[in-house]
Parts: structure tokens; sequence; C-alpha cells
């Protein structure tokens, strides 16, 4: 065993204990010895220590009497290895233990690189945990990180510390100093998964860019839907309630605002999973590795078995996140699709709705096969994810089917759905005899002339499912009446004179129901308020018979018209529909209830606005009061004279739910491209108490298929994609699928 060797440190005049430098040291310059009398020329100093008191003075008496000389005893562990030596020294110092670690590496004919890897024990600096009821995010916190971490705060919501943020995964307290770095850091290193997917996901930051007037630059929005957890003194989870905190991030230009972010190859491999509906064996066929192998040369791509293991932790991870959001949830809908998979078997879609400020949230619960659908399977469904028959407004429903709509109505209200209502309605023409064989022949001849290029190789065959498409099919048919009547074809599948007047027909009385299905895709969320409003208007204006109509338009409308009525026309839905409609101030002047409807609707409206408060109101006559609008009925029987005597100031009590209602019934008509969550969200501080009847109604859709999955060709692809899902692994997916866009 060698010696001991000593290795001088930085000698900086503050004897920091923690303060070990052994590299890059220098002696003291004139400025600094000239400054700090304390130091000599023989001690050293590190380059941090240099600086620090080249620019700053301090009087001599804060200095120690003596200058910290510490030295560092090494004691060699290997002498025969020439090219590592570990070396390890402890110092005490104020309680406090100091443990380093050194690893000397010498090079030829130069000196030895030392790296130092510190421990500290502080014993005084150990921090009390502190006492809290729940987490707070204020809403200047612009960072994603947050929707992980919250300041310790007191019951009403006040911030005790903003020293410390604490984990909402693992309630670890993380020091903050200003920025998201700790909080990031912390994520990185004990929750990589929540961090993935928190920077991946488009549903946790949904970002849109909106132009600033007057300058090229661009200012982002983003929605950060953060978690607040409550929690106890003693660290016990009492309950999870989502909020959403809205932020804008403003600044930089629209070219440079964008970083792309780095995906994992795993990440983007489950999100194609997700997104597609594809069944995880595909990760093992060669065409997909090859694919990937084009794109990332370097990517690691899973086995099936790996995917199929990890489907069922991220339903369980999403799963637990929409049980928390629904705790918090005072009124929500449901809507169910019915719908075709393998072997044509049926399966029933659950999903919620809810309403949050201005925004609309719909979430996949689960799906059942046909064979499950029972009363108390559905029951037990819906209650395990946390739905209550009280909070639930309305239930809307894509399907006829009778024992579905059965389950159904012993739980809530059955809405029809009004983009299969209308399915329903025009199916039933398309089901007409005349029609099957109109139909028949235009099949026949645009697949005899599918690979030509004449006037029939460009029109495409229609996805039967969805009647539009049978519409753009036959409108591209009149479109090309002359080029089609000039083909050569036989004589039983050439169209004659009735067959293009029965085409003729059908566009002309289908047309407002097309516009009808565009409305409700522009329309971004379509809610329950727009049912009313638009089947009155098809009914009265469109469907009604006329003199000069032939029996053929005759039969289509009426057909139209019993199909409508039959999922509108009761009086259940027709108070649902039309409360709806009430609180949607776009469709107050269209004429779709009458006088006592209108009343009656009122009357629910205040029955569930709830008790108020009086109102003391001091309503002040004057002699002359001012000149009014004579009323039809004054003018006719002429209205009393009113005397000084009588006049006097009178006091009256009116409630604050009252006031309401009849500022609400002055407001005036807002434009169609309003959206009414918007008005309301707007509008929350002047009803305080009729907004949250108007939250409750709107929380209905008016269909089950998202506005974004209204056109015909993203609805077919859909429904192509979820038809071909294994039995097996059709519930996980559907919801993956529902809750990952």
């Amino acid at each position: 065993m060698s010696a001991p060797t000593t290795v001088p440190v930085c000698s900086n005049p503050f004897n920091k204990a923690k303060h070990i430098r052994v590299k890059g040291l220098r002696k003291a310059s004139r400025k600094i010895l000239k400054n700090y009398p304390n130091l000599s020329a023989e001690q050293l100093l590190c380059n941090g220590c240099r600086k620090d008191l080249s620019s700053n003075k301090v009087q001599y008496d804060v200095f120690l009497a003596q200058p910290s000389t510490s030295t560092v005893s090494l004691e060699e562990i290997s002498p025969s290895n020439n090219r590592k030596v570990n070396w390890t020294v402890v110092q005490e110092a104020d309680n406090n233990e100091e443990s380093v670690n050194f690893v000397v590496t010498p090079a030829p004919h130069s000196t030895p690189r030392i790296k130092m890897k510190t421990s500290v024990n502080n014993k005084a600096s150990t921090r009390e945990p502190i006492s809290y009821r729940r987490l707070v995010v204020p809403s200047g916190m612009r960072s994603i990180y947050w929707k992980h971490f919250g300041f310790p705060g007191s019951e009403n919501g006040e911030i005790i510390t903003r020293d410390r943020a604490v984990c909402c995964i693992c309630y670890k307290e993380i020091a903050y100093a200003g920025n998201t770095t700790n909080l990031r850091t912390h994520l990185k290193n004990k929750h990589a998964q929540s961090l993935q997917e928190l920077e991946l996901e488009d549903i946790t930051v949904q970002r849109k860019s909106v132009p600033m007037s007057g300058s090229g630059v661009t200012k982002r929005k983003y929605e950060v839907a953060t978690t607040m957890h409550d929690i106890v003194i003693d660290g016990s989870d009492v309950a999870h309630n989502a909020i959403h905190i809205k932020q804008e991030l403003g600044g930089g230009s629209s070219s440079s605002s964008s970083k792309k972010m780095k995906l994992d190859p795993l990440q983007g491999i489950l999100n194609f999973i997700f997104k597609e509906m594809q069944n995880p064996s595909i990760v093992d066929s060669e065409g997909f590795r090859d694919m990937i192998m084009q794109v990332n040369p370097s990517a690691e791509i899973p086995s099936s078995s790996l995917v199929h293991q990890m489907i069922p932790e991220r339903v369980h991870e999403i799963r637990t996140r929409i049980l928390s959001e629904i705790m918090s949830l005072s009124w929500y809908s449901v809507s169910v699709e019915e719908w075709q998979g393998v072997d044509n078997q049926l399966f029933f879609t659950f999903i919620i709705n809810w309403v949050h400020d201005e925004q609309f949230h719909s979430r996949t619960l689960s799906t059942l096969k046909w064979n499950e659908l029972t009363q108390e399977t559905v029951h037990v469904m819906l209650s395990t994810w946390g739905l209550t028959q009280e909070k639930t407004v309305a239930i809307v429903v894509a399907s006829a089917n009778p024992t579905l709509i059965d389950i159904l109505t012993d739980w809530s209200q059955v809405v029809p759905c009004f983009l299969f209502a209308i399915q329903q309605a025009v199916s039933g023409i398309l089901n007409m005899d005349e029609m099957q064989l109109l139909l028949l022949k235009c099949r026949s001849l645009i697949c005899k002339h599918i690979t030509t290029e004449d006037a029939l190789g460009s029109i495409n065959l229609e996805y039967q499912k969805i009647w539009t498409t049978t519409y753009e099919m036959l409108e591209e048919f009149i479109n090309r009446q002359d080029d089609i009547d000039a083909l050569t074809v036989s004589d039983d599948m050439r169209l004659n004179r009735q067959d293009w007047e029965l085409i003729q027909t059908l566009i002309d009385i289908c047309s407002p129901f097309k516009v009808t299905i565009q409305t409700l895709q522009e329309d971004e969320p379509a809610l329950v308020s727009i049912i009313k409003p638009l089947y009155t208007q098809l009914v009265a204006n469109y469907l009604q018979i006329k003199p000069e109509d032939t029996e053929l338009v005759r039969k289509f409308k009426s057909t139209l018209e019993n199909g409508l009525n039959t999922s509108y026309n009761n009086g259940d839905n027709s108070l649902l529909l039309e409360t709806a409609a009430f609180l949607d101030l776009r469709f107050r002047m269209i004429n779709f209830m009458t006088d006592i409807v209108k009343n009656s609707v009122t009357l629910k409206v205040k029955n569930q606005m709830g008790e108020s408060a009086e109102v003391p109101l001091t309503v002040s006559e004057s002699v002359n009061p001012p000149a009014k609008k004579m009323s039809g009925m004054a003018m006719l029987l002429g209205s009393p004279v009113q005397t000084p005597s009588t006049v006097r100031a009178t006091n009256t009590i009116r409630t604050r739910n009252e006031l309401e209602m009849e500022q609400f019934s002055s407001e005036e008509v807002v434009s169609f491209e309003m959206n009414a969550l918007n008005w309301w969200h707007e509008n929350d501080a002047r009803y305080t108490n009729l907004a949250k009847v108007a939250s409750k109604y709107l929380s209905v859709p008016a269909c089950v298929v998202p506005a974004k999955r209204i056109p015909h060709s993203i609805r077919e692809k859909f429904e192509r994609q979820r038809a071909s899902i294994s039995l097996d692994m059709v519930d996980m997916m559907v919801f993956l699928h529902g809750n990952h866009l």
C-alpha cells in the first residue's frame, strides 16, 4: 500500500462544507488578493469562486478567521493498474456527512482527469411534509406537465406554498423554482409512460392556430385537461375531480412555432393499431415490417404477443381516467350505436357525453354482443362505470331493436338518433319495389362499365348502409343522362322515361334531407336542440302534400313523414326536444311549438332551476308615466285612466329565477353560426341558475355519430374497419379507438 496522497481543493473564503472542487484550480488574482486579505497567494480557487470573488466585494468581517485549507486524503486501491485508480474521502462539518467518490483516469503525458460523484445526507436540512387538503393548479400555469402536478392547497383552494409541487401519481414533493424542469425530470425518471402519453397524445393537448389581427404572428390556443386530486391530511385519496384549464400561449411566427416531436417507434405502432382498429397480429406481417424499416431502419418492432400484452394495460389506464372524470359530473347523456361485425354479428357500443364549460366531451365505455344484451347486463355495466339513472338526462339510440329500446327505457328517456331516424325514413322509400328494380338496373350498368372510360365508368357504387351514397350515385346518373342514353346496352338494362322520372323525383324530395345531413356535419357539436326545429321545418315545409303532386310524390312524402313522426311525434320526446330548443337562442324565431307548449316548457325549466333567493325591487311610478306601446286589447277596449292619487312607489319581491327567465325571454336571437354552448359560457354570470339547466339539456347530442364522422366517405371507411375486428378484441379495440382520438 502506497503512502496517502494529498490533493489540494478550492480554498474559498466562506469555508462552505459542501464545496470541494478539485478540478480547474488556480491561484487567486491580484484583485482578489487585494479585496480579500484572508486569502494567501499560495491558496487555490476554482473557476466559479474566482469569478464570484472578482465581481463581488464583501466586508472582511463576514469571513471566517481562517480560510478553508481542506485537503483530500487519497488512498490508492489498485497500484498495479496505471489506467484507473479509485479514491475515497470523508469530510464532516456541522452534522453534515458528505461522501465523495473520485475516479482518476491517468492519460499518457497528461494530468489525470478526476470525475466526482457526491452523495449528501444533510440531516439538518430535512424538510418536514406539508399537510394539505387538495392540490391546486393556478390558471397561469401554461405547461402541459401541470397535468400531473399541483401546489399544496388548503380546503378552500388557497395555495399553501409555491416552493414545492406534488406529483399527482405518486404524491412525492418536488422542488419548484419557477420552471417545470424538475417536474419533467421526475416524470421521465419515475413515470416514463405517463410522460410519453402526455407529450404524444392529441387528446391531452389540442392546438389551434389563430391569426392575430394586423400581423403574421399566430397565437396558439391550448386546452390542457388537468386532474385535481382531493387528498386528506393522512394521504389517503378521497376523490378525483377532472377540471379543465384553458390556457393561451402566444408568440412566435407560424414558421417556427412548432417543433417536431420525436416519436417512440413502439408508441407510434400502438397509435396506428388503435386509430385504424387493426388486428395486433399485423406487426408480424412481412409487409408491415418492411414499411417500418423503410421509415426508420433502427426501429425495434414489437411482437404481436407484446402488443396483446400492452392493450389490456392501456385499457385499464384509460378506464381509470374516465372513471375519475365521471365521478365529478352532475349531468350526462348516454349514446348507444348498433353495428354489425364479423359474420354479421350485432354489437352495441355505449358512449357517455357531457358538457364542461363550453366544451362537449364524449368517451366510449363498453361494447356488448347481442347475446349479452339483457336488462341486468346493461344496468350492471352502466353502474360499473359509475353512471346513475338520476344523472342521466337521456339516451340517444341509433337502433330500432325493440329489445334494446325496452332495456334502455327502464334506465332513462330514449331519444332516437337524428341521423339514424333520417336513414330509416329514406330507407322506407329505397326499399319500395319500384325503387329496388331501378337500383338493380343502375348497379348492373355501373358494374358492366366499371373498367371503361365512358359516362358510367366514373360513377361509384353506393354503400347501401348509408343512403347519401345512393343519393349521390343517382345524382350522377341525372348529370350524365344524355351520355348514358347514348350507350349501347340491352333493353332490359336501359333506363326508360319512367326510370328517369323516378330518379328525378327521389332527388327532388330527398334534397332537403341531404342539406339536413350537411347541417349536422357543420354544426359541431350537433346538439339535441337542433332536432325539433329541423324536424318541424322538414314536415311542415317540405313534406306537405300539394294539390299538384303526383301519386308517386305523395307516396314518397307520406313515407318520409311517417318515418319521422314515428321517431319524434310522441309526448315524452317532444317535451325534451322542445325544452332543449327553447334554451337555444338560435331557434327563437322559428315557430316549432304553440303557446301552450311554450308555457309548459317554461314551467318545466323554472321547476328545474330550484329554489333561489328573493331579490327586492323598488318600482317608482310617477304621476306622468312614460308613454308605452298600446296593446291590441287596449286599442279595442280602451285603457283605464290612472289618477295621481293612486300612483305611489311600490315594493315588489322577485326571485332570482324569475329575473333570469324574464331576462332570457327578452334576449335577441343569435346567428345560426353561433354555438349554443359558447353563448351560455359567455353569459354564465348573468344566468347563474338557468345556465345549469341549459348545461343539462345541451349535454345530449343530436346524433350518436360525431360530426367529423358524418361524411359518408369517412363513415364508410370507419364502419368497414370496425366490422373487421376479431370477436375477442372488439370491446378493447373499439374502446381504445374511441378514447384515443
